[in-house]
C-alpha cells in the first residue's frame, strides 16, 4: 500500500494578512441606565477639527457599520444599535466632540461635553490607539452612564 504525505503551506499573500494591516479592535464597558451594551465594531476617519486642526473621528457601534457611506451620522442616530462617536485632535488627543447613543438612556442620542475623557491617545502612522473613559459612573439627564473603552483602529481617509 502506497501512502503519500502532503504538506500544506499557506505562504500565499492572498491568505495571510499584511503585518501592516492589523485588525481594528475594541473592548470595554458601555453602560447606560444599568443596561450594559457591547460595542463590537470600531472605525476611525480623518475629519475636520476645530480651528483647522487635523482630527480623527472614532466610530464605535454594537452592529457592523463597515458598509455605511455615513458611519458617523448613522451611528449617532442608532442605525447600528448603541454607539459612541468621539472626535479628537491629532495634535494633543483632546476630545472636541462626543455623541452618546445608548439604548438604555431615555434621551439618546445626545452630545456631551466633559463627561468622556481621552486617556493615552496615540497616533502611529495610520492608526489610533486610545482609551475613552468617564472615570466611573456619571449622569446624563439624571440617568447613570459609564464608559471605559479601549480602541486600536486604522485611520481611513476623510468621508465625502
Amino acid at each position: 500500500m502506497l501512502r503519500r504525505s502532503f504538506v500544506v503551506c499557506a505562504a500565499s499573500t492572498a491568505l495571510l494578512p499584511s503585518a501592516s494591516r492589523a485588525a481594528d479592535t475594541i473592548s470595554g464597558r458601555y453602560v447606560g441606565n444599568g443596561k450594559d451594551v457591547r460595542l463590537a465594531f470600531v472605525s476611525a476617519y480623518v475629519t475636520d477639527g476645530m480651528s483647522g486642526k487635523p482630527a480623527v473621528v472614532v466610530v464605535m457601534t454594537e452592529k457592523d457599520h463597515s458598509a455605511s457611506k455615513r458611519p458617523t451620522w448613522d451611528a449617532d442616530f442608532g442605525k447600528f444599535g448603541s454607539a459612541l462617536t468621539i472626535s479628537v485632535h491629532r495634535s494633543d488627543g483632546e476630545i472636541f466632540s462626543c455623541q452618546v447613543a445608548h439604548q438604555g438612556l431615555k434621551r439618546s442620542p445626545v452630545s456631551v461635553g466633559g463627561i468622556v475623557k481621552a486617556d493615552g491617545v496615540s497616533f502611529s502612522g495610520d492608526r489610533i490607539k486610545a482609551r475613552f473613559t468617564t472615570g466611573g459612573v456619571k449622569t446624563i439627564f439624571d440617568e447613570p452612564f459609564e464608559a471605559d473603552i479601549q480602541v486600536d483602529a486604522a485611520i481611513r481617509p476623510k468621508l465625502s
